[in-house]
């Protein structure tokens, strides 16, 4: 068995607490944020409607 399986082994699964954090803390969050609100309001630039539209 190598180093690696054994990191494998050892490895505590995340749970879906810390999952969450992981999204939450990305860098891009507060863009996501801007686009609810804006789609909340009915006001999403035509580039993003047109992105988010299902074809």
């Amino acid at each position: 068995m190598g180093i690696a399986d054994r990191g494998e082994q050892d490895r505590v699964p995340e749970s879906d607490d810390e999952q969450e954090i992981g999204i939450l803390n990305s860098f891009y969050i507060s863009d996501l944020e801007l686009a609810i609100r804006l789609a909340a309001r009915g006001a999403l630039p035509p580039v993003l409607r047109e992105y988010l539209s299902p074809k």
